[in-house]
């Protein structure tokens, strides 16, 4: 997601994003309850969120956030930054509404270290996609094709049966910045839901599935 809008909204802030190639969807809202301080309601069109999130994480303690002449201005104890902002027409990330898919149920929970170790299969194989089922109340995440190299991360479940179905490469970035418990609903060949919540936050991220490219069996005379 190269681009945002943050809404400091009555509720909170909030987040709803696409990635470009509309295979990945993700929402989050922080809390008025999360450690605000003299909290404003604003709007905040980022153009570069990779900018603004590397800035962040070289701030430490309490941080100012507020918006002046189309610019986010963060100011901390020894480090302020300036971002020009967009106008919100010209986002090309930013969702209005998060999708529902209507076939999503209360899914399972797991420990997301089964999805990072899902990720560092993927990266040692040099796997892009991930293929997602549950079997014999056990859920798994495989790298790798069947005819080649595989590793699989696993766990028990309390969950219906799902048929192996891959998901996009955009999963294995959303897994990077999911830690904690996490609640996962999915279907064979459908979108997959992760959820990941406290008192203060919610989060969700939507992966779509991915067709298997089919072998041409025809040759040619």
């Amino acid at each position: 997601m190269t681009d945002a809008l943050l809404k400091f909204g009555p509720d909170g802030l909030t987040v709803t994003v696409k990635d470009i190639s509309n295979t990945g969807f993700a929402t989050g809202l922080l809390k008025t309850t999360a450690g605000f301080i003299d909290y404003k309601q604003m709007v905040a069109p980022v153009k570069n969120m990779t900018k603004l999130l590397t800035f962040l994480k070289s701030v430490t303690g309490t941080i100012e956030l507020d918006v002046i002449d189309n610019n986010l201005i963060i100011k901390s104890l020894d480090n302020d930054g300036r971002f020009k902002l967009a106008e919100e027409k010209f986002l090309e990330c930013n969702l209005n509404n998060f999708p529902i898919f209507e076939q999503h149920d209360a899914g399972f929970e797991v420990d997301t270290k089964i999805l990072d170790s899902a990720k560092k299969n993927a990266s040692n194989l040099g796997f892009k996609h991930i293929f997602a089922e549950v079997k014999g109340g056990e859920f798994y995440l495989t790298a790798g094709e069947d005819e080649f190299d595989q590793l699989i991360s696993h766990t028990k479940v309390d969950y219906k049966e799902v048929a192996r179905t891959m998901y996009a490469s955009v999963m294995l970035e959303f897994i990077a910045v999911i830690d904690g418990k996490a609640i996962i609903t999915f279907n064979e060949d459908y979108p997959l839901l992760i959820t990941v919540s406290s008192i203060d936050s919610t989060f969700k991220w939507v992966v779509a599935p991915m067709s298997k490219p089919k072998e041409d069996s025809e040759t040619s005379s």
